[in-house]
């Protein structure tokens, strides 16, 4: 969204100087071209006195959310999943847009990225295989071209297309981020590693903080174990509440290290990922 504003409003004012202009310009008898001209000269130099400027806001975040709707995944799984989207679309700022993806052996682009999305899940893609690689491209190819864009992939990971992860170097090579909640068989509660924040460089021997977003949707058991390199040096079963949670785990960088890994267990799903990519993993086993 784009506005014109002016630095110095109070400038304006001096326009009130055009009638002056004029009327001097008469009592001299000037032809009426160079009259124009000299009341054209006084509202360029008013106007740069005011400091125009453009305002882009940069701030809005469009999001597609990609749902796995293949025979994979269980009944009640599909519609915690639109419950999910419903509910995180139903929080967006104002100025955010939602799109929709389905998708199984195939991805249907359902509601481009909008500031209203229906959501109404209309669309039944082939559901005999899960292509995980062909919904990022779908989403990729919804999403705009610039500004905030985050892709979020409700999913039981069990994908047998082929392709994820040359669609995943494609979403980060154009700047996109990409989240998954994973949906697994009984009714377990979905959690996504929303975002986690370390240091890029320390210090051996200084004291850092990493920083886990845990998202829920309902109330559950996490066990996080992060290591450097093959060394476990914490691991903590925490207990988090449905939505937004963070962890926050003060480490000592070592003599040598090779950076903190995080993982993170929750039931019988698997989660794992360097901090600066897990952001968007799902159950591995």
């Amino acid at each position: 969204m784009n506005a014109v504003g002016v630095g110095t409003p109070a400038a304006l004012f001096l326009l009130v100087l055009l009638p002056v202009v004029a009327a001097l310009a008469r009592r001299r008898v000037a032809p009426r071209g160079a009259l124009a001209l000299r009341l054209l000269v006084v509202t360029l130099i008013v106007t740069a006195l005011a400091s125009p400027y453009l305002w882009t806001r940069g701030g809005d975040l469009t999001v597609v959310f990609a749902v796995d709707l293949s025979d994979s995944v269980p009944a009640e799984q599909r519609q915690a999943a639109q419950e999910f989207v419903r509910s995180a679309a139903g929080h967006r700022r104002p100025g955010d847009r939602v799109g929709l993806v389905t998708f199984g052996a195939s991805a249907i682009t359902e509601e481009l990225p909008n500031p209203q999305p229906r959501l109404a899940f209309a669309t039944q893609p082939v559901a005999t295989g899960t292509d995980l690689g062909q919904a990022i491209r779908a989403a990729l190819a919804a999403l705009p071209e610039d500004g905030a864009r985050r892709i979020v992939l409700l999913t039981d990971g069990n994908d047998n297309r082929g392709g994820l992860a040359e669609a995943l170097a494609l979403a980060r090579s154009d700047g996109v981020e990409v989240s998954a909640v994973p949906l697994a068989a009984g009714g377990a509660a979905e959690v996504l590693v929303d975002d986690v924040e370390a240091p890029q460089e320390v210090v051996a021997g200084e004291q850092f903080a990493v920083k886990v977003a845990v998202m829920a949707t309902t109330a559950a058991s996490v066990r996080l174990t992060i290591t450097a390199g093959s060394t476990i040096v914490d691991r903590r079963t925490i207990e988090v509440p449905p939505g937004r949670t963070i962890v926050t785990v003060i480490l000592t960088a070592p003599a040598r290290t090779t950076g903190p890994r995080l993982r993170s267990w929750c039931g019988g799903g698997r989660w794992s990922g360097t901090w600066h990519a897990s952001r968007g993993s799902w159950p591995a086993c």
